[in-house]
């Protein structure tokens, strides 16, 4: 199937969808200010290895490039310049997600991941301005591998999503208990759901779902059900959590999975017209060429890194919760409840004695509270702290002593305090010896 055609309604569809969604979040970031929350006031920014060089747009630069990815994604949703519109974006928002990996949420990954993808595929062959601009160029067909290119991607937060939950604290409801029993003076269906049968449940269906929602979503007889059944769970998530444009772009993504022409039908239907063929159908045509056969090796590579990701845990010895190794780009959603507290103690070469450092003093809160709990993150700081006392002429050890709480369990310690975080490697490949293990067990309804 990956060599033949169809209709392009359906991924101009998701085009235009994905532009109103990020035009969307474009906005929110300059209704709430967030531009300088994360990329302004900051001191220090945690970047992504081997991408750490990379640093904010000085001045009002960082206004500018969210003003230009609002612009961006109107043209991506008008279709105009469509290509152009998308490769900027994708560099613009990938650009922004490399600069801080305190603020790593799934849903940017997945934002970086379609924007990509949306690079290469022809989605603007129907409802779009470059269809009048480039009349010679458009064709209302599209080949199938940008259709199930799309369905891989939006696969991967579902089934990955429910692989994820197959562990002891989930299927036990926590931590979903301890984040709805937290919300029920705030949040009125937090209240109508907070019975710890009806959690429970909630914490078993959502696995079912994320489990069975695609199987069930390419057999037509239960495409409605489970369709109807993703709206209600995207619904929850979206009342319960705040998780910005996720639910919305997951559930206008998910419409991927019905008939290729759905779009069209229903444009008639609102237009009450009658329906027939097709204006723009053509016959199906195999995709060939020496172009094509690189683009299918760069989907076959893409999706092979998209597969081996979420399952990189299973092969290491220790609870990915707990030490975060193997966690990231797993499409582990809002599975667990960490918190942490500690210091740093920062010791001059040949002293006996070190001084104290509360990493707050340096840190946003919300970079403090992440930076705390994962290792890659801890490290860096550590070497940031290296870095400084150098500035002034000062070689030192640095020592981080942390404790960690996990879904309600009591603190316990996390890091080794003995072990100099300057003299040992980053992060790489787990286990990672400084990383204390997690010895205490999850008791019924937490702690």
């Amino acid at each position: 199937q990956s060599t033949r055609a169809t209709r392009s309604n359906k991924t101009s569809a998701i085009r235009i969808g994905f532009g109103l969604f990020m035009l969307w979040e474009v906005m929110r970031y300059f209704q709430e200010d967030w531009i300088a929350t994360y990329w302004i006031k900051p001191k220090i920014h945690f970047g992504y290895w081997p991408f750490d060089f990379l640093q904010p747009l000085p001045g009002n630069g960082m206004y500018w490039l969210f003003g230009l990815m609002g612009v961006l994604a109107i043209g991506i949703a008008a279709g105009c310049l469509y290509r152009v519109c998308a490769a900027l974006f994708w560099v613009g928002f990938t650009y922004t997600f490399l600069l801080e990996q305190t603020r790593y949420l799934n849903h940017f990954y997945l934002i970086s991941l379609l924007s990509f993808i949306l690079i290469f595929i022809p989605a603007h062959r129907t409802f779009s301005v470059d269809m009048l601009l480039f009349r010679r160029m458009m064709d209302a067909q599209m080949p199938l591998w940008g259709l199930w290119w799309l369905r891989f991607t939006i696969t991967l937060p579902y089934f990955f999503g429910g692989i994820a939950k197959l562990n002891s604290d989930w299927l036990q409801g926590e931590p979903l208990r301890m984040w709805v029993m937290g919300k029920t003076d705030l949040n009125w269906i937090a209240r109508l759901l907070a019975h710890p049968d009806i959690l429970l449940g909630m914490s078993w269906g959502g696995m079912m779902l994320d489990l069975l929602v695609v199987p069930a979503l390419l057999w037509r007889r239960t495409r409605l059900a489970a369709f109807l059944a993703v709206a209600l769970f995207h619904f929850l998530n979206a009342q319960l959590f705040n998780i910005g444009v996720f639910p919305g772009l997951m559930l206008a993504a998910t419409t991927l999975f019905f008939e290729p022409d759905w779009p069209l039908r229903l444009w008639r239907r609102l237009r009450r017209g009658a329906g027939g063929e097709d204006p723009h159908s053509s016959p199906l045509r195999p995709v060939i060429g020496m172009q094509q056969r690189l683009l299918l090796l760069l989907i076959a590579s893409f999706c092979a890194v998209q597969l081996f990701l979420p399952i990189r845990h299973f092969f290491i010895p220790s609870r990915v919760d707990w030490t975060e190794e193997g966690h990231r780009y797993a499409w582990h959603m809002k599975l667990r409840d960490k918190k942490a507290y500690g210091f740093f103690v920062v010791r001059a070469e040949g002293a006996s004695a070190g001084t104290t450092i509360q990493s707050s003093a340096y840190l946003e809160p919300w970079q403090d509270e992440i930076m705390l709990t994962k290792p890659c993150l801890i490290w860096q700081f550590a070497q940031f702290l290296k870095a400084e006392a150098a500035a002034h002429g000062q070689a030192v050890h640095v020592y981080a002593d942390i404790h960690c709480s996990l879904n309600g369990r009591k603190y316990l310690q996390f890091t080794d305090p003995t072990v100099d975080l300057t003299a040992v490697p980053r992060p790489w490949w787990p286990p990672t010896a400084w990383i204390m293990p997690m010895t205490e067990a999850l008791q019924p309804g937490g702690d």
